[in-house]
């Protein structure tokens, strides 16, 4: 538990990276800096740290890919 949280800053901050892959941002490196730090922070670790280490990145892309919703809504919809 205690090397998970010492994994959780850098996956969760890999999770939000992940967001600027995709327009209007389009840094394509992003996503492949993002997913390494994501297999590397499950590689060698339990299915139970492998799965929280996938939900923290869910939560960081999650999270910080919702403000199109908001302009998607507001403007177009």
């Amino acid at each position: 538990m205690n090397r998970l949280l010492s994994r959780a800053p850098a996956v969760l901050l890999a999770g939000v990276l992940h967001t600027f892959s995709f327009a209007p941002f389009e840094l394509w490196w992003l996503e492949l800096l993002a997913l390494g730090v994501l297999a590397h922070a499950t590689a060698r670790a339990s299915v139970r740290q492998a799965a929280r280490c996938g939900w923290l990145f869910a939560v960081g892309w999650l999270s910080s890919g919702l403000w199109w919703l908001y302009i998607s809504m507001h403007t177009f919809g």
